[in-house]
């Protein structure tokens, strides 16, 4: 046990590629609101990791963990600005989960991320805004998000 633990990462190590915040979801379109949701804005802990860096795999996951509501985003190779299909993982009152492949995926574009290409030295905040489509599989229901994390 003690060989093995020789090669575990370290506090700094474990953490590459770890970004950890808070942020919002807000301006719920009509569909949403009709499945339920309230018009004002939620708020979450957020946790961002990017594809390729430190041990992170070669996608983009975004969490957003809340005390009614926690849902997930990923996409192999990376978010981009372009609404693009997402695995998708929701609970709530249930739990639901799509993924990027199926004919009821969530769609995801990020509007603007300052700086735009985090990697494993940057330890200024990264600030994320998107908007998720069929969000919660709600067909139509559509938010935004405004995020801010930094790396641990």
């Amino acid at each position: 046990m003690a060989a093995l633990s020789a090669f575990a990462p370290t506090g700094a190590e474990a953490q590459v590629g770890r970004f950890m915040g808070g942020g919002t979801i807000f301006n719920f379109s009509p569909a949403c609101v009709n499945a339920g949701w309230d018009r004002n804005s939620e708020a979450y802990l957020v946790r961002f990791q990017p594809a390729n860096i430190g041990s992170n795999a070669d996608r983009d996951l975004l969490t957003f963990l809340g005390s009614a509501h926690s849902f997930s985003m990923q996409r192999d190779g990376g978010f981009t600005t372009w609404w693009s299909a997402v695995d998708h993982a929701f609970l709530g009152s249930g739990i639901g989960y799509s993924d990027a492949t199926w004919d009821d995926h969530a769609d995801m574009r990020i509007m603007s991320m300052w700086p735009s290409d985090p990697d494993a030295n940057t330890m200024v905040p990264v600030r994320i805004r998107g908007q998720i489509r069929h969000f919660g599989h709600v067909p139509w229901c559509r938010v935004e998000f405004d995020v801010i994390v930094q790396q641990r």
